[in-house]
């Protein structure tokens, strides 16, 4: 008597080729190569334990963004809808998983609502 099992799928490993796509935005075309669900808070050199300047000596401002380097590499390049381009140059207590902090001149006149965002890594 033989006794058969359903199949069952499974990922064996997982590519490494990058798919670059493109998208419009209101700063012109973009190219990305992943898009991704994040938490995006905000911050400038003023709040508490912050300074001028970030965890990779950068100025601390605008275009630059505070990411979990275990999910965005540093130095990486973003596009944040709303934001723009930024570069993923600092690190914070309070990041860790999918949130990222948008680095501000200003945070009080920013404009930036807490809230969730895809963004592009560039």
């Amino acid at each position: 008597d033989v006794k058969t099992e359903k199949p069952v799928s499974k990922m064996i490993s997982r590519g490494t080729k990058i798919v670059w796509n493109t998208m419009q935005t209101p700063e012109g075309e973009i190219r990305y190569w992943k898009k991704m669900r994040v938490y995006a808070t905000h911050y400038d050199q003023h709040c508490p334990g912050c300074n001028e300047w970030t965890a990779i000596g950068m100025r601390a401002g605008k275009g630059v963004i505070a990411v979990d380097p275990s999910v965005i590499k540093m130095r990486s390049q973003v596009y944040v809808p709303g934001y723009g381009k930024a570069v993923a140059g600092d690190t914070g207590g309070a990041i860790k998983g999918n949130i990222i902090d948008l680095g501000f001149d200003d945070a009080r006149t920013a404009g930036w609502s807490a809230r969730y965002v895809d963004i592009y890594l560039l």
